[in-house]
């Protein structure tokens, strides 16, 4: 570039007023780039994690409950007191963001919990669960046939929480049906059950044999553990 006067680099660092002459204009110029030595890569270190690696979780500690929002099969269990209802709450405002459709089975619910959502089973009607798990297999039916037979069919998603489960296999006669349904037939058609137990054990969950092998590739278990006051309250 004829027109363009020619300054030293060694005068562009000792003078930053020259640096300002030659920067662009409202007229469009064509500049000179001084090469600024690149800084050698600072040292990196391995981090071990049990979870899948994701960038969420660089950027948070506790981005693996995100993931959680989107599994299929869930089993929240833990001791009286340690927090499970509260993470359930949680779950229900987070999966209500997404889009879902809600519902609880709750022999046990209490005045006031949940109120923004159906509940069935109040006041231990288990016959009312009951038949709420019949319905709810057939709709899972249902969808798979919408598959077969509807281009890109797309359902909304369906949260279905089942508290106290360790309680139902004996007085629900549709409960190990559904339970085993859960554990293979539920992603296709976007139903998400939480089941919310004291225990993960199969003698608490089903009856049924076999169940073990599938349960545990079907389902993704999380204990909620908590620490004791010294009135035994968790805190």
């Amino acid at each position: 570039i004829e027109d363009m006067p020619k300054i030293s680099v060694e005068k562009i660092q000792k003078k930053p007023e020259i640096q300002k002459q030659i920067l662009p204009t409202e007229e469009p110029q064509i500049l000179s780039i001084i090469p600024v030595p690149s800084q050698p890569p600072q040292e990196t270190k391995e981090i071990s994690m049990a979870l899948p690696f994701t960038e969420d979780r660089i950027i948070n500690p506790y981005g693996w409950v995100n993931q959680l929002h989107e599994i299929n099969c869930l089993l929240i269990f833990g001791g009286q007191g340690s927090g499970k209802s509260t993470f359930i709450q949680n779950e229900v405002y987070e999966r209500k963001r997404m889009g879902h459709d809600i519902i609880l089975l709750d022999p046990h619910h209490k005045f006031g919990d949940f109120p923004d959502i159906p509940v069935f089973g109040k006041g231990l009607n288990y016959e009312e669960i009951d038949n709420k798990l019949l319905e709810l297999k057939q709709i899972i039916k249902s969808r798979y046939l919408d598959i077969s037979n509807v281009p890109n069919f797309n359902p909304k998603p369906l949260t279905i929480i089942c508290e106290e489960f360790t309680n139902w296999s004996s007085r629900c006669k549709n409960s190990e049906e559904f339970f085993m349904t859960s554990l293979s037939d539920c992603r296709k058609v976007r139903f998400h059950i939480i089941y919310v137990s004291h225990a993960d054990t199969l003698a608490g969950l089903t009856k049924r044999g076999g169940a073990g092998k599938l349960r545990d590739i079907g389902m993704t278990k999380l204990e909620i553990l908590s620490t004791l006051d010294e009135t035994g309250k968790a805190k």
